[in-house]
């Protein structure tokens, strides 16, 4: 019986660590090295558009939220990114890609719809998951674009601590200016 008890507590254990470190909230960062290459890409969003790169062309800037489903953070940080996403400037754009919505398609719906979200959401195609996941240490991951779809400034791994509209912003900030100093 003692034996099926440890047994028990230690897979719970590694279930547990496996979600913490799968998830990406407990080890929030940045790097300043991400390549993703966004200048090229096809999906839909997830009433069915077909969305490509040429989303990003209207603005000076496009910030990037990567998120899953079954990730605890990235549905926590949902409202923040709504404030967010309802305080952009004009020039700037704020899109998801929900990774695993080629499957969970209606999870991704209801999530949504749940935390009252109204930004748009790009389903994590193949070649999504392809160009992006390689650069992901955890989910959620935030990254920023400019107009011709390269990476500007830091990626952040993990939903950041405090305010989290706050740092988005500013993060927000900091890519924003490097791209209006390019021009």
């Amino acid at each position: 019986m003692k034996n099926k008890k440890s047994a028990a507590i230690c897979l719970i254990a590694v279930l547990m660590i496996s979600l913490l470190t799968g998830c990406g909230a407990a080890k929030t960062e940045t790097k300043a090295d991400a390549t993703i290459d966004m200048s090229s890409f096809k999906t839909v969003d997830l009433e069915g558009n077909e969305v490509t790169q040429d989303i990003f062309k209207d603005y000076d800037m496009t910030m990037i939220n990567v998120w899953t489903t079954w990730c605890l953070y990235c549905i926590e940080e949902m409202p923040e990114l709504e404030t967010v996403y309802q305080k952009l400037p004009e020039n700037v754009n704020f899109i998801t890609i929900c990774m695993d919505a080629d499957k969970e398609k209606e999870e991704a719906k209801r999530l949504m719809k749940e935390t009252g979200t109204t930004f748009r959401v790009l389903v994590g195609n193949e070649e999504l998951q392809d160009k992006v996941n390689q650069y992901l240490d955890g989910y959620p991951s935030t990254f920023y674009v400019d107009k011709d779809g390269h990476v500007v400034g830091a990626m952040r791994t993990g939903a950041p601590a405090g305010n989290v509209a706050e740092v988005y912003t500013k993060e927000m900030e900091a890519a924003l200016a490097i791209v209006e100093g390019r021009k």
